[in-house]
């Protein structure tokens, strides 16, 4: 039997308008086991199965009721392996390469960038806000590889980054937020982040600050965030093909 106390999902605020399954955070607070894949998927179809009836009744509103069978699925998976100026990573690529095609089964219209450099990601982030503006429905963002926090703030790697300090993270990383930020603009039904980044920063001997994993962040309304360990802490490259989490 799996063991779902590794699951632990916090509510943030929210006001009366919001549907009651309107903004989460999850998070593994061990490290997963081989039968989570399973368990995890199951949690998202539940997740997805549970907001649908609120996620129509907002959109309603605005546009004529959409049935769960034609709901719109949108993906956008990036899996960095390869950088330029640090140790290859083992397994980010298979991992996207597993979830995406996990995601199509499941009627997903997915994205996939494979050792993405910033260019690449950004571009990739500002077609997929603009594609759930204009079609709505549930976005779902995968990304896996080296993640880190700088004050606060979380930031994804791309294979083309080579920081000396601290502040060049914030001009040559891609910043968390500013995915939210296009999820939260399009205010379509849901949107499901899961950010398998918490791995050790590779750069941290050259910066001052001792920060390590991703911080908690506060999710948009209708968001849901699934890391693949607590905040501030960090997950391992697995020998095998993919990762546990996956």
């Amino acid at each position: 039997m799996v063991n779902l106390v590794n699951f632990v999902i916090s509510q943030g605020g929210s006001s009366s308008a919001e549907p009651p399954f309107g903004r989460y955070n999850l998070f593994l607070l061990f490290e997963p086991t081989e039968t989570m894949k399973k368990t995890f998927f199951c949690l998202l179809s539940l997740i997805l199965y549970c907001n649908l009836a609120f996620a129509q009744e907002r959109s309603v509103r605005k546009k004529s009721e959409q049935t769960a069978a034609t709901e719109t699925r949108l993906a956008l998976i990036i899996g960095n392996s390869d950088y330029l100026q640090t140790a290859r990573l083992r397994n980010p690529v298979n991992d996207a390469r597993s979830i995406s095609k996990t995601l199509r089964d499941l009627g997903f219209s997915v994205t996939t960038l494979e050792n993405a450099d910033k260019r690449g990601m950004d571009s990739a982030i500002r077609k997929f806000g603009k594609t759930l503006r204009k079609e709505g429905g549930v976005g779902l963002f995968y990304y896996a590889s080296h993640g880190m926090q700088i004050r606060g703030e979380n930031y994804l790697l791309p294979v083309d980054i080579n920081p000396s300090t601290e502040t060049d993270v914030s001009y040559d990383a891609v910043p968390l937020g500013k995915l939210l930020g296009q999820m939260k603009m399009a205010d379509n039904g849901m949107n499901v982040v899961i950010l398998d980044a918490c791995r050790n920063n590779p750069f941290a001997r050259s910066f001052r600050s001792n920060s390590s994993g991703l911080a908690q962040v506060i999710a948009p309304s209708g968001t849901f965030i699934a890391y693949a360990t607590a905040p501030g802490s960090l997950a391992s490259d697995r020998t095998g093909s993919n990762d546990l989490y996956t």
